[in-house]
């Protein structure tokens, strides 16, 4: 038998103070396979730091469009950098050990980022104002009473299959929501 290792990923942009009071998106790792109450307690070392992401504001980018779709674009090419070494043993496994001493061949697999509102936006690649979960109106976020339906995972897919040969259909996919 295999193991699933379900990855957790969390970010916050935070000021780094040793870099001249630069900012930079502390990227953080932990399994789900650890209790939440070891997990959560820093004295447990049950996260490690695993990667200062770059901020920048482009200044030199005029157009506010392309400035923030080349923002989007390096902070998704740092992610694949950083979780690229996840993928092959994904894939085909690796050997673990697990808490009784037995080796066995664990699978890890990256099952969720946590992050606040504009690392959600950064993720998801929506606009602010936007829910990064749900269709409801800009308007009435925060609005309980309101019914919420998912994003439907195949309209997505099917935008993304078509972004890179194709941007036309494939924006027209994502204004259908």
């Amino acid at each position: 038998g295999a193991t699933i290792i379900p990855i957790l990923l969390s970010s916050d942009k935070t000021q780094v103070t040793m870099f001249r009071n630069k900012a930079a998106y502390l990227l953080y790792m932990t399994i789900s396979n650890l209790p939440k109450e070891i997990r959560r307690r820093p004295t447990h070392s049950a996260q490690i730091l695993l990667a200062y992401l770059p901020t920048t504001k482009l200044e030199h980018i005029t157009n506010k469009s392309a400035r923030c779709q080349s923002l989007a674009n390096l902070f998704h090419a740092c992610m694949r950098y950083v979780i690229k070494p996840l993928v092959e043993p994904g894939r085909e496994g690796m050997e673990i050990m697990s808490g009784d001493g037995a080796f066995r061949r664990g699978h890890p697999l990256v099952a969720c980022y946590i992050g606040d509102y504009p690392e959600q936006l950064l993720i998801t690649g929506i606009k602010t104002g936007e829910c990064p979960k749900c269709d409801i109106p800009s308007g009435e976020l925060g609005n309980n009473s309101l019914p919420c339906h998912s994003w439907d995972l195949g309209l997505i897919l099917d935008a993304l299959a078509l972004v890179s040969h194709n941007h036309h259909e494939s924006h027209l996919l994502c204004s259908k929501r």
